[in-house]
């Protein structure tokens, strides 16, 4: 054993070593998570996945994309209002207006989706409105929006930390409104406890009568809309922290405030935003939940009517994935996994500003989320942290020329090509037993990996500069302006995937004096692999694969899912997906406390499972 001992340190000293920040090789904070940002930007799957996104998007949506909006009235909208891309998320909320209820107060809470309460007074401030226009009571959506599972057995907060804003006193209990029970066939709750908070308007008070149909209304931008792309589920009314960059840091929500729970407020406060401090440079907010959609602050400026649709309720309604309708949804959904399509969104990746890139943030995954690997929350992040990155977003929306004629490059292609050269290999060469264990089989894979790169004479710095430089242009030296946060990033981790698995072939090739420390040797360079895809963290490696014509490969997007779903999706039928499952709004964490250390690495209990015989770490 102490001859194994000498070899590793041996092995420290003269094998070529993985190289520290150095000019070629920039530091950059967090720069997995500003690499997995650019590649699931504008994509479901890696945005569900990481859900609570850090990151701020300069987006344009061209002139003429069709865009619709579901809701109860056949007039146009002229206010501040929704839209979605695809037709099937707004046709859940294209639905008859609904009657006064036989008592008022009774019925469960207000029904009516915000894509469809066009309303010209919503704006107003400080008005409260006791009830609906069918007549119920009216909440906010802060007390509609959580896991029913969790009302009544919350486990004790920790008595290092204040509890989270929507547990604290005086603060309402979260739970679904009636609209998504109805979209998800649940049952509402029985009944409300009375809240005395000042409430904004959520629909229309001009009329209480029922109507025969809802409408899908189809609209296209007259020009091209500028939007600010908030990235993750920022559209998902959890607690968890999808809502963290709007309520947090954009509307400056502190801990002591109300949670602002409630879209239309949370929509105002966003359009306030664009007409003051940003000075109309935007015209809305591009956000996430099951389907994209777009905050849009004037409709009737910057939209033409193109169509409307009558649409007369009908048996096939269901949860999301049951019925044809439901099903069809999901469907939809599932198609843009991997992008939005047809560029009918386009990013200014050379210049967006995320939470990550700042060096001096503390507690950003320092928090309570539930998953089964850790997520970042501004929960614990200082007020003055938070308010510097709100004013970079400021000072990115107000410098930006939108007339400019300009092509920024494509950052999410350069990480696609990254993704698709090595995704594959190092999960081989992380979940096969056979080949963690074989230091001559493991050389000689990693050596026609790496093939294009080496030559007869080893020489560390050329070839991880020629790896580098396959997909990463060289960076930029003075008098050049410097390179962008997103040339950095893919910089940074490109440089650290070929240093990695150079040095693994360094390893696994260098000559042995004794048969016995052949396992040694492949034992470490695989541990420096392992290491590499926990720092990577790529949502290719939870994809399910090719599943069949009628299957999806089912994730948990607010509000369904599981954390099995989470930790490991699997194609589905709709008979089997279930429409509920508790990975969003529950407390308990059954994973274990995850927190980030000085040097980058998660303490946390691990929850671990068996891939191939060899044990992965999710």
């Amino acid at each position: 054993m102490g001859l194994q001992n000498m070899t590793i340190l041996l092995l420290a000293i003269f094998v070529l070593p993985i190289a520290h920040a150095t000019i070629e090789n920039p530091e950059v904070p967090n720069a997995n998570h500003v690499f997995n940002a650019i590649h699931s930007s504008m994509r479901q799957w890696g945005s569900s996945l990481n859900h609570n996104g850090m990151s701020f998007f300069l987006a344009t949506v061209p002139a003429g994309t069709q865009l619709y909006h579901g809701t109860s009235k056949l007039e146009a909208v002229t206010g501040t209002e929704w839209l979605a891309f695809e037709p099937e998320h707004a046709l859940i909320f294209a639905r008859p207006r609904r009657g006064p209820p036989p008592r008022e107060g009774h019925g469960p809470p207000n029904d009516q989706p915000h894509h469809g309460t066009d309303t010209s007074d919503r704006r107003s401030h400080g008005e409260s409105l006791p009830t609906t226009d069918d007549g119920r009571k009216n909440y906010s959506d802060a007390e509609r929006f959580a896991d029913t599972k969790t009302l009544g057995a919350r486990p004790a907060t920790p008595p290092h930390r204040q509890p989270p804003p929507h547990e604290r006193p005086g603060t309402p209990v979260l739970t679904y409104d009636v609209e998504h029970y109805e979209r998800f066939d649940r049952k509402p709750p029985t009944h409300h406890e009375e809240r005395n908070y000042p409430q904004q308007p959520l629909s229309s008070t001009d009329s209480k009568e029922s109507t025969k149909y809802g409408y899908l209304h189809t609209y296209t931008p007259k020009h091209n809309l500028r939007l600010l792309y908030l990235d993750g589920l920022s559209a998902g009314k959890t607690p968890n922290g999808t809502l963290d960059t709007q309520d947090m840091l954009l509307l400056n929500l502190t801990d002591s405030d109300s949670p602002m729970g409630g879209e239309y407020k949370r929509a105002e406060g966003l359009c306030n935003l664009t007409a003051t401090l940003w000075e109309d440079k935007i015209n809305g907010v591009l956000r996430m939940e099951a389907g994209f959609e777009i905050i849009l602050c004037d409709f009737a400026k910057h939209l033409k009517r193109t169509d409307v649709v009558a649409v007369a309720p009908h048996e096939h309604r269901g949860a999301f994935g049951r019925g044809p309708d439901g099903w069809q949804y999901l469907k939809a959904l599932t198609s843009r996994y991997q992008g939005i399509g047809g560029d009918r969104v386009k990013l200014d990746l050379e210049n967006f500003a995320s939470v990550f890139a700042y060096p001096d943030i503390e507690g950003l995954f320092n928090n309570d989320v539930q998953s089964d690997y850790a997520m970042p929350r501004l929960q614990n992040v200082k007020e003055s942290d938070r308010l510097r990155v709100k004013d970079d977003v400021t000072a990115m929306i107000l410098r930006k020329n939108w007339n400019a004629d300009e092509q920024p490059r494509d950052w999410q292609a350069v990480a696609d090509m990254i993704v698709q050269r090595y995704s594959k290999p190092l999960h081989h060469l992380h979940t096969d037993e056979e080949i963690r264990g074989d230091k001559d089989a493991l050389a000689l894979y990693l050596a026609i990996q790496l093939r294009p790169f080496i030559s007869s004479v080893r020489n560390a710095t050329l070839e991880t500069q020629r790896c580098l430089s396959q997909f990463i242009p060289t960076l930029p030296s003075p008098p050049q302006p410097a390179a962008s946060l997103a040339h950095l990033a893919l910089y940074a981790v490109t440089h650290r995937i070929c240093d990695t698995l150079l040095t693994a072939l360094s390893i696994a090739s260098s000559p042995t004096s004794h048969l016995s420390f052949t396992s040694v040797y492949a034992s470490h360079a695989v541990e420096l692999i392992d290491g590499l895809v926990e720092f990577l963290h790529w949502t290719t490696w939870k994809d399910c694969g090719a599943c069949a014509d009628e299957e999806v490969c089912f994730i948990p997007i607010w509000p369904m899912g599981s954390h099995e779903d989470h930790a490991h999706p699997q194609c589905k039928r709709r008979e089997d997906v279930e429409d509920g499952g508790g990975y969003w709004g529950s407390r308990e964490r059954p994973h274990g406390k995850r927190r980030m250390n000085n040097d980058g690495k998660y303490e946390f209990s691990r929850h671990r499972r068996q891939s191939k015989g060899v044990e992965v770490a999710n």
